[in-house]
């Protein structure tokens, strides 16, 4: 069972006060039968202790109402600081979300250069494979063999026999050209096939 609450005590105390100086005003009020001083003097000191009492557990009431109003103050202060925070951490878990979801987007990104320098590399190494298809077709066809180093082309091109060594200077002129070719481009990782070709047309 709860206790009653200051508000309603003080309530309680006022309606006693009331009653009792309701009685008293009675008892004052002149009888029939006439009492004596002394009789009346007791029952003024009496009413005066009672009304003593009200007055007293009146200021008790009225204290205890302070004190809660000040613990009410006090709870919705501890209240506002609470929401407060609340209202901070919910701005950090959303900046956090937000971070999470850039990082996820640069990770797919991420992801997704690497998925097609893959496809390059890929590419490159077919680029690779076809040439050096075209490198062996060519030494079969020339009759040559492919020298240890690019400086030995012009030497090797002289032992090709007389149908062919037009054909075989006009080869090593051809990777002469590609060789400089290759040596200015910023991107030296591929060359496609398709520009040697033009090229040499």
């Amino acid at each position: 069972m709860q206790s009653p609450s200051p508000l309603a005590q003080t309530q309680c105390f006022l309606a006693q006060s009331l009653t009792m100086l309701a009685q008293t005003q009675g008892s004052l009020a002149p009888s029939p039968c006439s009492e004596s001083p002394m009789q009346m003097q007791g029952m003024l000191m009496q009413t005066h202790s009672m009304l003593a009492q009200s007055l007293s557990s009146l200021a008790q009431s009225l204290s205890s109402l302070a004190q809660t109003q000040s613990e009410l103050v006090q709870t919705q202060s501890r209240l506002g600081q609470t929401q407060s925070k609340l209202t901070e951490t919910q701005n950090e878990l959303a900046e956090t979300q937000r971070k999470l979801a850039l990082t996820q987007r640069e990770l797919a990104q991420t992801q997704g250069e690497v998925v097609q320098t893959r496809s390059e590399l890929v590419q490159t190494q077919s680029e690779l494979a076809q040439t050096q298809s075209m490198l062996v077709q060519t030494q079969s066809i020339l009759a040559l063999r492919l020298p240890n180093a690019y400086v030995n082309l012009s030497k090797e091109a002289v032992r090709v026999s007389r149908p062919f060594q037009a054909r075989a200077f006009a080869l090593v002129g051809f990777c002469r050209f590609l060789a400089d070719h290759f040596s200015n481009l910023e991107d030296k990782r591929s060359i496609m096939i398709d520009q040697v070709i033009s090229l040499e047309k």
